[in-house]
């Protein structure tokens, strides 16, 4: 499954949302399509990374030089960075000045195989869906007048966080009705549940799904806390979405919601924007209680960068900005916070661990960016060519 999830993520958690209780299928008109464009020589721009869980396999998003911008592309590799595969991406326009368009940020990897994609800008969003590794992919149809807010897919579902937005009179978009749908992976009929806000809809936002077998966790914030809902609370279901609990107040101490990443049916760590700064926290009991991790203080804007590999495990890049070394080892339920190394990167837009020796890097230096790979758990890296 995709993590993508860092303080970027405060983008999609800002403003309320919503579904519509709808049967979705795919759209008959839409075929495959292979994404493709003229491609000029120049320079491999990697500008995220997805790692799917459970497996070797990461996939690289990566803009080139091209006649028609934006000319985007998906890489994948199984062996760490050693050798790339090209694939396809769905259909991606020019978007202001964006190098990769309307090509949103979320990517989503059910498995080796299947994954699924957001496209659009501005809360005009478009599902496509790839069953054979990248290579070619379908469009997925959506309700009529709502957005898309948050992916999640596990082994067997897809669930996906709608919301209805509309441009209101005094020109600014404003978004209502939160609900969460569900279907198999090759979507045939969804099924949909509201998703709890209380009594004042407008003064709540919810943070992205996760979900791991049949257990879904999002975070929800109430605003103002003069309204009777605790303010900072988990949404949680046991039964793959049908019935959605609302916990007691966490302690997570977050703004606008956390990142969760799901790492089995009981594990999760959270990344948890708290302003300028960010906090992380890990739960092995399925959200009930929360350990945080020992992080010195962590700027959202500070060019670091944060990995959960495995429930054992998570890796913590302080960016440029931080301590020296900047490169961290997090392991005893989060309690533990472990110098390895040191990353010389300007920012680090990702990291992607295949297991705790092995993994990739995204650095941007503002003016271009490259991959970084490890092999000895983060205390040297060397830079890849990519393409």
């Amino acid at each position: 499954m995709l993590r993508i999830w860092t303080t970027r993520v405060v983008r999609r958690l800002a403003l309320p949302t919503s579904l519509v209780m709808l049967t979705l299928l795919f759209a008959a008109s839409d075929g495959w399509t292979d994404a493709g464009g003229s491609t000029a020589d120049g320079a491999v721009q990697p500008q995220t990374m997805i790692r799917v869980r459970d497996s070797s396999v990461i996939y690289v998003v990566d803009t080139t030089k091209c006649d028609h911008a934006p000319c985007v592309e998906l890489q994948r590799t199984d062996n760490d960075g050693t050798t790339f595969t090209k694939l396809s991406l769905p259909p991606i326009s020019k978007y202001q000045n964006n190098p990769t368009g309307t090509l949103d940020d979320l990517l989503v990897f059910a498995n080796d195989e299947v994954g699924f994609a957001l496209e659009g800008r501005v809360w005009r969003t478009r599902l496509y869906a790839t069953y054979d590794g990248g290579h070619s992919w379908r469009r997925v149809s959506l309700p009529r007048g709502v957005d898309v807010m948050s992916v999640a897919a596990t082994s067997t579902r897809l669930y996906v966080v709608t919301m209805d937005c509309t441009k209101e009179a005094n020109g600014n978009w404003g978004c209502r009705n939160y609900n969460l749908i569900r279907t198999s992976l090759r979507p045939h009929g969804w099924s949909s549940t509201p998703i709890p806000v209380g009594r004042h809809p407008q003064d709540a936002t919810v943070g992205p799904v996760s979900a791991f077998a049949n257990r879904l966790w999002m975070t929800r914030m109430a605003f103002p806390k003069s309204t009777r809902e605790a303010a900072e609370t988990l949404l949680l279901s046991s039964d793959g979405g049908r019935v959605l609990n609302t916990s007691p107040e966490t302690a997570l101490g977050y703004v606008n919601g956390c990142g969760l990443t799901a790492m089995s049916e009981v594990d999760l760590w959270a990344e948890c924007p708290t302003g300028m700064q960010v906090s992380f926290w890990f739960s092995g009991d399925a959200g009930t209680t929360w350990n945080p991790v020992p992080a010195n203080q962590f700027m959202g804007t500070g060019g670091g960068n944060f990995a959960p590999v495995s429930a054992a495990m998570a890796y913590l890049d302080y960016g440029p900005f931080g301590i020296k070394p900047d490169f961290f080892r997090v392991s005893n339920d989060g309690r533990t916070l472990t110098a390895v190394g040191e990353l010389r990167c300007t920012n680090v837009r990702s990291l992607a661990f295949i297991n705790r020796e092995d993994g990739l890097a995204l650095c941007d230096n503002y003016v271009t960016s490259t991959l970084e790979r490890t092999a000895n758990a983060g205390r040297s890296w060397r830079q890849l060519a990519v393409g």
